[in-house]
């Protein structure tokens, strides 16, 4: 069954103003905006389809890796499957992300929120990644529209030592 197309606006100002101030950089703002023209400065962007591709143009590659996925899901995508299937596709994580917490998908949906490319689907605070696994995550429809699909890289192995023989 397919999603809803959704939007962030309505979710913005439910949006926390520290947490709105690192989203608005993603759209030409200062971090310095007060929390009414953050929201103003994120839906201007957002509204623009010129300015969502530029956005877009300049994501780092996880962060189009996983927009492009939560696309092919349909615009949502559980917050517990972002994080491995990354990992699975060949997708370079920075170490930053690996090396501070203990879940992967808990360190990527917290920069992907922080950025404001993905908010929590459902009740409670949008921006909310703890407790994650159960709880689902969903992209603008207008960012979705400006991504394309990627390219797994082939998964390799290497040769594992021979067992002993017995």
């Amino acid at each position: 069954m397919p999603v809803p197309a959704q939007r962030f606006d309505s979710l913005l100002p439910e949006i926390r103003a520290d947490d709105l101030k690192s989203m608005v950089t993603l759209w030409g703002g200062k971090a310095s905006l007060r929390k009414d023209l953050c929201i103003e400065v994120i839906r201007k962007g957002l509204a623009d389809p010129v300015q969502v591709r530029a956005a877009v143009k300049h994501l780092y590659p996880y962060e189009y890796a996983a927009l492009a996925l939560i696309k092919q899901a349909g615009g949502v995508i559980d917050g517990d499957m972002i994080g491995v299937t990354l990992l699975a596709l060949g997708v370079p994580l920075p170490s930053r992300l690996l090396d501070r917490y203990t879940k992967i998908g808990e360190a990527v949906l917290s920069a992907l929120v922080k950025r404001g490319l993905v908010l929590a689907d459902g009740p409670g605070n949008p921006t909310s990644v703890y407790s994650y696994s159960s709880t689902r995550f969903f992209s603008d429809e207008r960012l979705l529209a400006a991504v394309e699909p990627v390219e797994a890289e082939p998964f390799t192995l290497k040769p594992g030592l021979r067992p002993p023989s017995s």
